[in-house]
C-alpha cells in the first residue's frame, strides 16, 4: 500500500528545536519503508505549516492512498507500519486516528468517533485532503484558536456529520515534553492505552 508519510517538526523554540529535529529524524528512520519525509516549520506558525503540507499533497500520484501525518514528539509501537496499514486497508475512506487521550479509551475498543482532536499521528485518505484543507483554511474560529488546526478538523467532522476511525489501543503515543506551540499545556500528555508491543 502506497502511503505518503509526513513527519512535522518545529523551529519555533531555540532551546527545544534541536531535540525536536532529532526526534523527527529518529521517526524518519523508523518509517524508512514508507520513505517518510521530515518537514520543518520555518515560519513559526504550526497552523499555516499544516495547511502548506496539505496543499503540497494536492497533486499526489494516483497510486498514493493517502497521507500519514506524524508530529515529531510521537512514539510509535513496534511493527507500526504493518499495523497502521492493516487499519487503512479496513477503513480506506476514513480519517484514522492512532493517538487519543479520552477518558473512556481504557474501557473502549476501536470504533467510529466524531470528536476529532490531536495531531500526533493520524491518516487522511487522498479524497479528503482538499476538503480538509479548504475547511481548515477558512475556519471561522481560527483567530480564537491560532494553532488549533486539529480542532478545526473536529469542527468540520461535526458539522458535516463525518466520522473517523479511532484505533484502540493506540498505536502511537505522545512523548513527555514541553509543548512548543502552547507553553501552558502539561508536559505529560500520554495516551491511556498505548502499548509498545
Amino acid at each position: 500500500m502506497n502511503i505518503k508519510a509526513i513527519i512535522r517538526t518545529y523551529n519555533g523554540h531555540p532551546e527545544l528545536s534541536e531535540q525536536r529535529v532529532a526526534w523527527a529524524i529518529m521517526l524518519q528512520k523508523e518509517l524508512a519503508d514508507l520513505n517518510a519525509m521530515v518537514y520543518m516549520d520555518l515560519r513559526g506558525d504550526p497552523y499555516v505549516h499544516f495547511l502548506d503540507i496539505l496543499e503540497g499533497c494536492f497533486e499526489l500520484d494516483e497510486s498514493v492512498a493517502g497521507v500519514l501525518h506524524i508530529e515529531d514528539d510521537a512514539i510509535l509501537c513496534n511493527n507500526f507500519i504493518e499495523k497502521m496499514q492493516a487499519e487503512v486497508e479496513q477503513h480506506p475512506e476514513h480519517v484514522i486516528q492512532f493517538f487519543s487521550k479520552f477518558d473512556q479509551d481504557a474501557t473502549s475498543e476501536s470504533g467510529f468517533h466524531y470528536r476529532f482532536v490531536g495531531g500526533v499521528c493520524f491518516y487522511i485518505p487522498r479524497a479528503l485532503i482538499k476538503p480538509i484543507h479548504r475547511y481548515v483554511l477558512n475556519w471561522h474560529d481560527r483567530t480564537l484558536n491560532p494553532t488549533a488546526w486539529d480542532v478545526a478538523i473536529g469542527y468540520m467532522m461535526r458539522e458535516q456529520k463525518m466520522f473517523y476511525w479511532l484505533v484502540l489501543p493506540n498505536l502511537a503515543d505522545h512523548r513527555v515534553s514541553p509543548s512548543i506551540i502552547d507553553c501552558n499545556r502539561q508536559q505529560d500528555r500520554r495516551s491511556n492505552t498505548f502499548k509498545i508491543t
